[in-house]
């Protein structure tokens, strides 16, 4: 289990370095986009043109009846000042119009506030009532700002798997989900946000059958650095050379972990690359499809906004994964 912060206080998430950085940066970034037409797009128009991003990921030992599984992940919709209903309407409508097999929320449904949860979670309403296999959910740090508890039991009451600090797992031959373990399935595992929450590997993949392929969803990518996960100890090796007690790391089995959080940094300039991006491991989960020290790790740029109303040549994305046997 890793513990890393706890909630903020009733004055709202607290201000760390990090972010004082990121504001820093974010308004220098703004003078560099510059005045005009330019920063009109960036402010204006790249926060809505979205894009979709497609990935193939190979997954060892998934059934040949899952096969080309489809998976839409949808993250940082952050409904609040700087995101409307409706943008998120469309987004909605858009995502139902793809027919994944499912859906998957990584996090940061609402941004600054408990007051914008009923109708955050009123627009994921249209996942729900698709014809698809179902919405799997886990929280962000934004969530747990507003109130976490209370986002999670309504997105439950809603009909959202959520599974932070938990799994669940899609059978093979039914094709329908089930906190219940089998055989020949896919494990769909999820931890509690890095900054927010409590990090609870065992709670998520503890006694998952080893030949059961698993996708981890965690709001902040920088959990694939963790050591939980990375290796644990393993024998005693007492003959390994150079030390007598050297030990042999077990990692963690995850075929692909989903995360959102870092926004691709949102302001990415030409030659310098992204402004910032909140993350311990500089721009190494900016976005995109990534290998980390475990599995490689497919990060969103996000639906919404953050902390800065623009978005230059980093437009906001839906994601698609289609699994394959391997």
């Amino acid at each position: 289990v890793v513990r890393v912060a706890t909630h903020p206080g009733p004055d709202g998430p607290p201000v760390d370095d990090g972010r004082r950085r990121f504001l820093i940066n974010a308004t220098a970034a703004a003078a560099v986009v510059g005045p005009g037409a330019t920063l009109v797009n960036a402010a204006a128009l790249a926060p809505t043109q979205l894009q979709v991003r497609r990935y193939r990921v190979p997954v060892r030992g998934l059934s040949p009846a899952l096969d080309n599984l489809r998976l839409l992940q949808l993250s940082d919709s952050h409904l609040g000042p700087r995101v409307s209903a409706a943008y998120l309407r469309d987004v909605m409508e858009r995502a139902v119009a793809m027919r994944p097999d499912l859906f998957l929320l990584t996090g940061d449904y609402v941004h600054d506030g408990a007051h914008h949860i009923d109708l955050a979670v009123e627009l994921f309403r249209p996942l729900v009532e698709a014809d698809s296999l179902g919405v799997i959910g886990t929280l962000g740090n934004h969530d747990w700002w507003a109130d976490g508890n209370r986002l999670s039991r309504q997105l439950t009451e809603l009909g959202v798997h959520m599974i932070d600090n938990d799994r669940i797992f899609l059978d093979a031959h039914t094709r329908e989900l089930s906190r219940v373990p089998r055989r020949a399935s896919l494990c769909i595992a999820g931890v509690g946000d890095l900054l927010t929450d409590v990090v609870d590997f065992d709670a998520a993949l503890g006694d998952v059958h080893a030949e059961t392929p698993r996708v981890l969803m965690s709001h902040n990518p920088d959990c694939a650095e963790l050591a939980d996960l990375r290796g644990r100890p393993g024998k005693l090796k007492p003959d390994a050379p150079g030390n007598q007690f050297a030990v042999a790391p077990q990692a963690l089995r995850v075929d692909l972990m989903l995360s959102g959080h870092t926004h691709g940094g949102q302001v990415s300039l030409p030659v310098v690359g992204p402004m910032m991006v909140p993350s311990a491991y500089g721009s190494k989960y900016e976005g995109g499809l990534v290998q980390g020290p475990v599995c490689p790790v497919i990060v969103s740029r996000g639906i919404g906004l953050s902390l800065l109303p623009i978005r230059f040549r980093v437009p906001p994305e839906l994601v698609e994964i289609t699994l394959v046997a391997e």
